[in-house]
């Protein structure tokens, strides 16, 4: 099963916190004991969440595989659908009643707010407005550390406007250290703050027969726009949230 009968409130982002108000279903990635194909049900089940204004859609992962599913599964609705989809990620820390232990998680906050164009037309700027005329990637390896990695693309950010990850789609250290170093983001960032505004938006080139286009997914991180514009009537915070540093 892809989708937890769990309820969390509609989020709301208020310096670097998640606040709810109404409630939304949380879908969690498969892990060990789901096929793969899961991962394609559940990008499915993204894009529908996210056209039908579901906003923020509320993935949650836990374990390394989970984590790299839930990757290329936003990467999968993002690149298919007709607009991208913008998302943040943080840490958790989940209660199951059922375990022995608490557990921390990543979760997913994906929304659906402009084109591919918009977007591109968004980067384009940002590359000719940089120091230098281009935005820089960082490519992730299976040794890079999650800390370093956060601090690395909180400066490049800062300095270049936006920075992007090339992650390879099917090395799930990778994609785990990419997803990690995101939520950690507002950990290393000059303030909180800022670096709660940061989000992104991932490129899977899926479309081209050439194998070697597709071997990376690529997260591009950026400032998000209008961070306090869905800052209203907040009615309590998530009681499970949990930040922590890896």
């Amino acid at each position: 099963m892809i989708c937890r009968p769990a309820r969390l409130a509609r989020c709301t982002w208020h310096g670097g916190r998640v606040r709810c108000a109404a409630h939304l279903d949380i879908l969690w990635a498969p892990g060990i004991a789901a096929e793969e194909e899961q991962s394609d049900k559940l990008a499915g089940k993204i894009g529908v969440l996210c056209r039908n204004g579901e906003s923020p859609c509320i993935v949650g992962a836990r374990g390394a595989l989970a984590t790299a599913r839930a990757v290329r599964a936003l990467a999968k609705a993002s690149e298919f659908g007709k607009s991208p989809l913008e998302f943040r990620v943080r840490w958790h820390q989940d209660s199951d009643e059922n375990r022995d232990t608490d557990e921390r998680a990543l979760r997913f906050y994906i929304e659906l707010r402009y084109t591919w164009t918009d977007f591109k037309l968004r980067w384009q700027t940002l590359r000719e407005t940089s120091t230098g005329g281009h935005i820089p990637m960082l490519r992730v390896t299976p040794h890079t550390k999650v800390h370093s990695l956060a601090t690395a693309m909180a400066t490049e950010q800062r300095v270049k406007g936006g920075v992007i990850l090339q992650l390879s789609h099917s090395n799930d250290a990778v994609i785990n250290i990419g997803a990690k170093a995101l939520a950690t983001l507002p950990h290393v960032a000059q303030t909180v703050a800022k670096g709660a505004a940061l989000s992104c938006v991932l490129r899977w080139n899926q479309r081209d027969r050439d194998d070697n286009v597709g071997k990376f997914i690529y997260a591009h991180v950026f400032t998000r726009q209008e961070e306090t514009s869905k800052v209203s009537e907040v009615a309590h915070r998530d009681p499970r949230e949990h930040s922590a540093i890896e």
